[in-house]
This record gives C-alpha cells, sequence and structure tokens, in this order.
C-alpha cells in the first residue's frame, strides 16, 4: 500500500546531500561567529548614547 498507492520509497540519497548542506551550513556559521568575536570590537555602553560598536579591523586584534 505504501509504494503502490502512495509513491513512497525509503531513504535516498537526497537525505545525504541535505544532511551535507546542513553540516556545511553549521561550519559557515561557527567560522562567522569565531571572525566576529575576534576581529569585531566589543559593544561600548556610553552614558547618554546607548549601546556603540566601532567597526574598526585596524584599532582591535
Amino acid at each position: 500500500l505504501n509504494s503502490k498507492v502512495f509513491k513512497q520509497l525509503g531513504i535516498g540519497y537526497e537525505w545525504g546531500l541535505i544532511v551535507g548542506a546542513v553540516i556545511i551550513f553549521e561550519i559557515f556559521v561557527e567560522v562567522y561567529k569565531f571572525m566576529k568575536r575576534r576581529y569585531l570590537k566589543p559593544l561600548e555602553i556610553v552614558e547618554g548614547e546607548g549601546l556603540k560598536r566601532q567597526y574598526s579591523l585596524n584599532e582591535y586584534p
């Protein structure tokens, strides 16, 4: 009934592509977060101005 009426089969190679894409996406996300922590200056709290971030790669190692 499952394969004749609903035309459903078992898990194929397509799921391997999806799992691979998710793994690659997670790697890129973690690299992005690492680079953001490494090269962007942390938020500064300035009285009266709220949160402020300096986007300069020259001032922060």
